[in-house]
């Protein structure tokens, strides 16, 4: 049934949102966007990961302050908790508050 509310970005405010700021159809960032799907895919249900299309959206990356990228900002419920900017030299994985993960 379409109540026609429009549908929530982000359905559930208890869930850590991932932001992840990469130039969409830049070729040296493919590696990065692959690492962020295989994220997305291992944490799904307990962490919400958005793409933002940097060369699409530069205001919002404007807003976070952001100085290089790729980036990656985790949320939980609007605060910012841990933010990379540039290529990690790990995986995102073993960079994200581990603690936030646990299930």
């Amino acid at each position: 049934m379409n109540t026609g509310r429009p549908k929530r970005l982000v359905p559930s405010v208890t869930l850590p949102v991932l932001l992840t700021f990469i130039p969409i159809d830049d070729k040296p960032y493919s590696a990065v966007r692959e690492m962020v799907s295989d994220l997305q895919h291992q944490l799904e249900g307990k962490i919400r990961v958005l793409k933002i299309d940097a060369a699409s959206h530069p205001a919002i990356v404007r807003s976070f302050g952001l100085k290089r990228l790729p980036a990656f900002v985790l949320l939980l419920q609007g605060a910012e908790l841990w933010r990379q900017e540039g290529i990690p030299d790990t995986s995102l994985l073993n960079l994200l508050p581990q603690n936030l993960l646990k299930a």
